[in-house]
Order: C-alpha cells, then sequence, then structure tokens
C-alpha cells in the first residue's frame, strides 16, 4: 500500500469524523507492532466520545472508516482506541504537536512520557470544552 493513498483516505476520514462527531482533538496511526507498518492501531479522540461507551465510540468510527476508507487501507488498521479528551496523553499531544488538517510523521519520539517509536498524526489541536 502507497502511503499517499493511506493519507488521503485518513485526510477524507477525518473531514468525515468531524461532520459527525464536531471537532477531534486527537487522529493518529501508530504501527502495532513497532518496526512495522503492515498494521495499524487508529488513536481517536473527541470530546464527542467523551460521553459514550467505549463499545458506541468505536461502533461509530468502524461504520465511517468503512465508509471512508479504500478497500486497500481498511484492511491495515487492525485497532481502533478511544481516548477521552482530557486524558493526559491527549493533552501532551496537542501541546506538542499541532496538526490541524495536516499530516506530520513522527519518528523516535516521547510525549508525555510515552514512547512513541513512529506514527502519522492527522489532527492534534486543543477543542473548546
Amino acid at each position: 500500500m502507497a502511503k499517499e493513498e493511506l493519507v488521503a483516505d485518513f485526510k477524507t476520514f477525518v473531514r468525515t469524523l468531524e461532520e459527525t462527531a464536531g471537532p477531534v482533538a486527537l487522529l493518529m496511526l501508530m504501527p502495532v507492532e513497532p518496526g512495522t507498518e503492515q498494521a495499524w492501531t487508529l488513536l481517536v479522540s473527541a470530546r464527542t466520545f467523551d460521553g459514550q461507551s467505549q463499545r458506541e465510540s468505536i461502533k461509530e468510527i468502524v461504520s465511517q472508516l468503512n465508509s471512508s476508507l479504500s478497500d486497500t487501507v481498511r484492511p491495515w488498521v487492525k485497532r481502533v482506541s478511544i481516548l477521552k479528551s482530557d486524558d493526559p496523553f491527549v493533552r501532551a499531544m496537542n501541546s506538542t504537536i499541532h496538526a490541524e488538517h495536516s499530516t506530520i510523521d513522527m519518528a523516535s519520539a516521547i510525549v508525555g512520557g510515552v514512547e512513541i517509536p513512529r506514527a502519522i498524526v492527522f489532527e492534534s489541536k486543543r477543542t473548546a470544552a
């Protein structure tokens, strides 16, 4: 899979998610296993999901992933994790990395005490309460 296709699909996904769920504080992909880019974990944080169960939030996100991602990209997303908008990691990412409707490749970083060997950040911004 070409990185360009992955990035294009996720930019579409972010726009769709923001239309339905409101502002997204954090949306990033991290490899499931360090050193490989064949399986990704999607991390999502938006205030809308703070009041929902993990199950409801993941169901909503997976539905949108299925409608936004191409058949080539979709199988590479293996996990979806929802983080509360006031999670310390989300706040640390928002303070350290500013990505709004853009793409930032991260490698060998430590944010908020969390080691990030590799990630692609699509959204990282503070959202209004």
